[in-house]
């Protein structure tokens, strides 16, 4: 699937079109996983929202069990990711593999869309120490790749939320 931006008035007309098929392609990815994986910010943000506005499923997997959030987490994507939260986005489905959109954010080291998703989700009980198949927490990962900044993040979820002095 190829999506390009064009003038607004060329944008309306193209999006409907592109909106009429919510049907998954020979990898069972949607248009919204393609459209949260767009290199381009404006292009990427502006195509996911029409898609979730329309109804697109954000919660949708590929034949993989990956979804449009564990896509975004992975490409450090943080402007769709807070959108695909903002329309109910679950972050604990887990793919083929038991890796939620947590691990894939620790994996390729995006700690700033793993504080967004902690402070967004520990209250509606997002485990932290949640294991894949393989037997790995998102901690673990994290460390296994170096991702320091992401090991803090993930051992302190809520230092940020505490004045000093305060606890």
């Amino acid at each position: 699937m190829i999506i390009t931006a064009r003038s607004d008035q060329e944008y309306d007309s193209e999006s409907s079109l592109l909106l009429t098929t919510f049907t998954p392609d020979f990898n069972s990815r949607t248009p919204l996983m393609y459209a949260v994986c767009l290199q381009d910010n404006g292009t990427r943000a502006k195509f996911t929202q029409l898609l979730l506005e329309k109804g697109a499923d954000v919660n949708c997997q590929d034949e993989d069990g990956r979804t449009g959030l564990s896509y975004a987490c992975e490409m450090g994507h943080l402007d769709v990711v807070k959108l695909l939260v903002q329309f109910n986005a679950d972050p604990d489905i887990c793919d083929a593999w038991g890796n939620s959109a947590l691990m894939y954010a620790a994996f390729s080291g995006h700690s700033q869309i793993l504080e967004f998703l902690i402070r967004a989700f520990k209250r509606l009980g997002l485990r932290l120490d949640k294991t894949n198949n393989a037997g790995h927490s998102a901690i673990e990962v994290a460390n296994f790749f170096g991702h320091n900044h992401c090991v803090q993040v993930l051992n302190f979820p809520c230092r940020r939320g505490r004045r000093q002095g305060f606890h």
